[in-house]
Formats: C-alpha cells, sequence, structure tokens
C-alpha cells in the first residue's frame, strides 16, 4: 500500500495523507495546449 498526499496550495491547508492500493503507472505530463484548444471549442459553441 502506498500513503497518496495531495499539494496543497499557498491559501488552504494541505489535506492529510491517506492510505490506499493505487499506485501511479506513469507520471502526468501538462499539457497547456490543451486549455487553449478547449477554448476555442467553446467559442464555437
Amino acid at each position: 500500500m502506498s500513503r497518496m498526499c495531495s499539494i496543497g496550495s499557498r491559501r488552504q491547508p494541505r489535506p492529510e495523507c491517506v492510505e490506499t492500493s493505487l499506485e501511479v503507472a506513469e507520471a502526468p505530463i501538462a499539457d497547456t495546449g490543451r486549455y487553449d484548444r478547449l477554448r476555442g471549442e467553446m467559442s464555437h459553441a
């Protein structure tokens, strides 16, 4: 079992860690262009 902890923001306290059987298979990749694409799709609606 692994411990999962969320990254807290500067405005809010960090939540407690929890025990879980889930494991991350691969590290997440930020796709900053996704937000621009989504904005373009929404403007066409």
